[in-house]
């Protein structure tokens, strides 16, 4: 009886090692995937810096510009863009809620330019 208590010991021991050791190999696996993921991470973050900081440096569309540092001529050319733009979303609604908006029309290939009709005050 004592014989099979030593046996079994061993048995139960070796099994928990294999157990530990295995264990551990996953945990060591998991480590460098995420050790690979965050320097995949941190290359991303300093290409996107590097982005950012050359789009800063570019100059400004007039949809960014201060409004503050407008003159009129440019504020009334600011104000028929943002008309010919409030436009043609509205026809794009209208055409996908009838059901008009088929292949053709993507919301990635929208241009505000394109079937704009501004209809201003006096004008008929």
């Amino acid at each position: 009886m004592w014989m099979h208590t030593i046996v079994s010991r061993f048995i139960s021991r070796t099994l928990r090692r294999k157990s530990m050791r295995t264990r551990v190999t996953e945990l060591r696996r998991q480590l460098k995937e995420a050790e690979r993921q965050l320097k995949e991470e941190e290359e991303r973050g300093k290409e996107l810096q590097k982005r950012f900081e050359e789009l800063r440096d570019q100059p400004k569309g007039w949809y960014e510009a201060d409004v503050d540092e407008l003159d009129l001529n440019q504020v009334e050319e600011l104000k028929g863009k943002l008309i010919e733009l409030r436009t043609s979303l509205l026809n794009y609604r209208k055409e996908i809620r009838s059901g008009e908006a088929g292949s053709s029309t993507d919301l990635r290939t929208f241009s505000p330019a394109t079937n704009v009709r501004v209809s201003r005050e006096g004008e008929g």
